[in-house]
């Protein structure tokens, strides 16, 4: 379907990595994302304690209050 990009709630990915296979599943949900060259963006990242959460997922972007528009995770 050629998607570009796909947007996720920062919530949704901390939810899921509480869990044991929750981790596991969202460690391969990321990889598939980059093998098919599918730019992963976390909506919603409000707080820096959000970010610190999310900090050790390879995700692309990041995109909510704490940083506006959608920014390259390297740059965060």
């Amino acid at each position: 379907l050629n998607f570009k990009y796909l947007k996720v709630e920062s919530e949704a990915i901390i939810s899921l990595a509480g869990t044991d296979s929750g981790s596991q599943d969202l460690r391969k949900f990321m990889k598939v994302c980059s093998v098919n060259r599918i730019d992963l963006i976390l909506s919603h990242v409000e707080t820096e304690e959000t970010l610190e959460e999310l900090v050790g997922y390879q995700f692309d972007y990041g995109q909510g209050f704490l940083f506006g528009t959608p920014r390259l995770a390297n740059k965060i």
